[in-house]
């Protein structure tokens, strides 16, 4: 039991009735807020109490009525944690699973026995508590981070993990939740030696992915148990890039206009305070706003059927010094 972390709600949950509901001056305050921050506090209370863990998908479900949607109910929390000065690990809120894995590896959980992720052809699903195993971790020559499911499982039934023996393959499966962020984190010493590389579209929003799982979020509450941001730091972009665009042979219907959404997400990432220093990153910033294009991995197949594996992927992990362990 965090018994900190409780007296760390309790305290808010005083000053919350005290400050707030009994200050005649909030007449302005916004009933469903209010009501939602009770709810969510009174359920962490709980979870605290009874050391019990809880995803915000199940929290959600527990009154539909009054959070409405799920990013209601994230900005709720997030305004939880700011005030607390907890994280969602500090108030035993999981992320719910959405990420695979696939690879000659194991992985020890808290609770549950080991398993070993070539178990399912399909990928293990990556929930919390997942950590590397030790075992056979020292031989294992990269981690590649694919963001689409689709691509994922492309890459299983073409046997990557054995053309490149022994690899790990993710998926997080269009966004880089918590759980895959936390067994790629680069404080954790299991993993810090292993290359990480990252693949997904041609995109101002693949873009802004790999950003994520690089640098982490600011937002407080997706912050670790010791408040110290979750990232890989040492993840590279391997494809697919902006200025693939310009030198791969696409066909003229595979390559999309940026639209307004993409555009504001390259803005946004030019606002970063990394973007000066990461000249990878401005590099294919200024290539997206230059060509006012995008493109999806999947473009690759019509190059060929084994093009994303034999072709791109094989020239751009040779760059690293990674060599296939069967030739093909």
């Amino acid at each position: 039991m965090n018994s900190s972390a409780i007296s760390s709600i309790e305290k808010y949950f005083l000053d919350f009735i005290i400050i707030d509901l009994l200050n005649p001056n909030n007449k302005h305050l916004i009933k469903r807020k209010t009501a939602s921050e009770l709810c969510i506090l009174s359920i962490i209370h709980q979870l605290l109490i009874k050391n019990m863990k809880s995803t915000k998908r199940n929290i959600f479900y527990m009154n539909i009525e009054l959070f409405v949607n799920q990013k209601y109910l994230d900005f709720i929390i997030e305004c939880i944690s700011k005030k607390i000065g907890l994280s969602r690990i500090e108030m035993n809120i999981e992320a719910s699973s959405k990420s695979l894995i696939y690879g000659d590896v194991m992985l020890n959980h808290r609770v549950n026995e080991p398993i070993h992720c070539l178990s399912s052809h399909n990928g293990i699903n990556l929930s919390s508590g997942f950590t590397f195993s030790q075992k056979g971790l020292k031989l294992i020559k990269f981690i590649l981070v694919v963001e689409k499911d689709a691509t994922f499982q492309n890459l299983i039934d073409r046997n990557f993990c054995s053309l490149f023996n022994p690899s790990i393959l993710i998926t997080a499966k269009g966004f880089p939740d918590l759980n895959c962020r936390f067994l790629l984190n680069s404080r954790d010493s299991t993993i810090i030696n292993i290359p990480v590389f990252c693949l997904v579209d041609a995109d101002p929003f693949g873009l802004s992915i790999y950003c994520s799982f690089k640098y982490g979020s600011k937002k407080f509450s997706l912050l670790d148990a010791n408040q110290d941001i979750i990232r890989s730091h040492n993840m590279k972009l391997i494809g697919l890039l902006a200025t693939d665009i310009e030198k791969l042979q696409f066909q003229k219907n595979e390559i999309l206009t940026l639209s307004p959404a993409d555009k504001r997400i390259l803005v946004g990432i030019q606002n970063e305070k990394f973007y000066m220093t990461d000249s990878d990153v401005k590099l294919q910033v200024e290539c997206f706003s230059r060509l006012q294009a995008k493109a999806e991995i999947q473009s690759l197949d019509n190059l060929g059927t084994d093009y994303l594996i034999k072709e791109y992927l094989y020239k751009k992990l040779i760059c690293y010094g990674i060599s296939p362990s069967i030739f093909f």
